[in-house]
């Protein structure tokens, strides 16, 4: 484990707006090269083995143009904001087992720095621990279907941890609430609301 470990929380809204995990001290911050996407696949909270929900990774610049792929909001800077949550020493190993067995569906961990909030330029926390699920995981999803497509799934997807739809919402809502504009998570909440609102309409 590295000493003085920080977790940054980037792609949950709860720890995000309203930590459940114990820590001394937090820092509000983006990563560099990385992009928030609901394109991994949950199996285990936002859906199921036969119907899989949509949540959310992060993508690198590096590995989306090895794939050659190109999304809906490509014009968008490559920063990803998160907090990052100083975890005290007799608490790391708690928190980290709870973790490790929460993002269990294709998630690992990755070191990454974190720039200050606001003074971009600067380094806040040189080396904080984030979760990630990569294109190589068994629920990996990915991006080609297009935000329609994954707004469509996301809509009617629901688990053990609650509806999608309702994932989506409050990360996007926490992500609003710190002042950040964030055109996937926008982008992708305004079409499943609407699709929401059309269902109901119909119903």
């Amino acid at each position: 484990l590295l000493n003085n470990v920080f977790l940054l929380a980037c792609l949950d809204g709860s720890l995000i707006w309203r930590p459940d995990l114990a820590h001394v001290e937090k820092r509000d911050g983006f990563i560099r090269g990385w992009k928030r996407r609901f394109w991994q696949g949950s199996t285990d909270h936002r859906g199921t083995p036969e119907a899989p929900g949509r949540v959310v990774t992060l993508v690198s610049l590096d590995r989306t143009k090895e794939m050659g792929f190109v999304d809906d909001q490509e014009d968008e800077e490559w920063l990803t904001y998160g907090v990052a949550y100083r975890i005290p020493d007799e608490e790391k190993r708690k928190v980290l087992d709870q973790l490790d067995y929460r993002e269990k569906d294709g998630y690992e961990r990755h070191v990454v720095s974190v720039y200050d909030y606001k003074e971009p330029d600067r380094i806040s926390v040189p080396r904080a621990l984030i979760y990630i699920a990569n294109d190589e995981n068994p629920q990996w999803m990915g991006g080609q279907a297009g935000l329609d497509a994954i707004a469509k799934h996301i809509a009617v997807s629901k688990g053990p941890s609650g509806p999608n739809p309702e994932y989506l919402f409050e990360l996007a809502k926490a992500v609003k609430a710190k002042g950040v504009t964030d055109k996937h998570l926008e982008e992708l909440s305004n079409r499943v609301h609407q699709l929401l609102l059309q269902s109901n309409s119909a119903s």
